[in-house]
């Protein structure tokens, strides 16, 4: 692909990997240690919160790069804020259609599926191995594994 047509895929790349990791993590921590109104409205905060701080990261990141030009770095930063906030809002409407464990259950199949097109379209982009799928994968499992030992201990020890 030119540079024309791949201006803003790192916003976007970014934004989605970031809402998913981010999004699980709360799903899964809070979920477990509170209650599904909670954890709904905490994703929706954070999933919020964390779309300004992409944004503004990543503008600022291109920024120091001299080899950007304005409608790049705007792109990168419109498309960051997009994308991880979109990302958020996907994955807390199982929140609301189904109780909490099978909405984790959902939301995890999303996050793959999801992961899955993105590595595939980086690895296509980037000219990198396939090998990048499984190497998202594995990082949102182990959010995904800390997140829920978290929540079990602060359930367990906090008595909630």
């Amino acid at each position: 692909m030119s540079r024309n047509t791949t201006e803003g895929f790192q916003g976007i790349s970014f934004g989605i990997m970031d809402g998913l990791i981010t999004t699980l993590g709360v799903l899964t921590g809070l979920g477990i240690a509170t209650d599904q109104t909670i954890t709904a409205l905490a994703i929706i905060i954070t999933g919020l919160g964390n779309s300004f701080a992409n944004a503004i990261g990543i503008h600022v990141s291109q920024e120091t790069e001299t080899h950007h030009k304005r409608q790049e770095v705007m792109k990168a930063t419109i498309f960051g804020f997009i994308s991880t906030f979109a990302v958020s809002i996907i994955l807390v409407i199982p929140l609301y259609l189904l109780s909490l464990p099978y909405a984790i259950y959902v939301d995890f199949f999303l996050a793959m599926m999801i992961l899955i097109f993105l590595g595939a379209f980086v690895a296509r982009v980037g000219k990198r191995s396939y090998g990048v799928i499984i190497e998202y994968m594995a990082f949102a499992f182990i959010v995904l594994v800390i997140s829920y030992l978290l929540g079990t201990a602060y359930k367990t020890y906090m008595f909630l």
